[in-house]
């Protein structure tokens, strides 16, 4: 790879990353705890078509998580649930699917939170089923949103430059 390609591709994803966090904190209300609907999901999308921005949002997630309430462990369990989103929603190609994967990958921050919160077994299946809630919403509105830009050429050429 030249050294101009890397630099994109860092730089590229940095902007991804940093949108990621910014939007976990302009939507803070909504970010954590057991009822959330976390907007910056819908960047996982972009993955359709470019899936090298994973990093980035990995990283993104990671970052907002760590500064969240459940600090490291959160940053590392909501990470990974966010990569095995992205990885399974690009190689899935599907917009759609994202409805199914996102909740799927997050029964672990459910769980999570769960933990954290000391619930019962009945209250954690209830957390679990809120977070899911949440992931679905961010599906949907992902999958929406992708279906909008992915009509727009310019914008994917410019999501495909790295």
């Amino acid at each position: 790879m030249k050294s101009n390609e890397l630099t994109k591709r860092i730089s590229y994803n940095a902007i991804i990353c940093a949108l990621y966090v910014a939007l976990v904190f302009i939507f803070n209300f909504m970010s954590y705890e057991s009822i959330q609907v976390r907007i910056a999901e819908v960047l996982i999308f972009i993955v359709l078509i470019n899936k090298k921005y994973t990093i980035g949002i990995t990283i993104g997630c990671f970052i907002a998580n760590l500064i969240g309430p459940y600090g490291l462990v959160d940053a590392l369990i909501g990470s990974f649930a966010t990569y095995l989103s992205c990885v399974m929603l690009s190689k899935t190609k599907i917009p759609w699917a994202g409805i199914f994967i996102l909740p799927i990958c997050n029964i672990l921050v459910g769980l999570e939170i769960s933990y954290f919160a000391g619930a019962t077994y009945e209250a954690s299946l209830i957390i679990i089923s809120f977070v899911m809630l949440g992931e679905i919403i961010t599906g949907i509105l992902g999958t929406l949103i992708y279906k909008a830009i992915i009509k727009k050429q310019n914008i994917i050429d410019l999501v495909n430059r790295i």
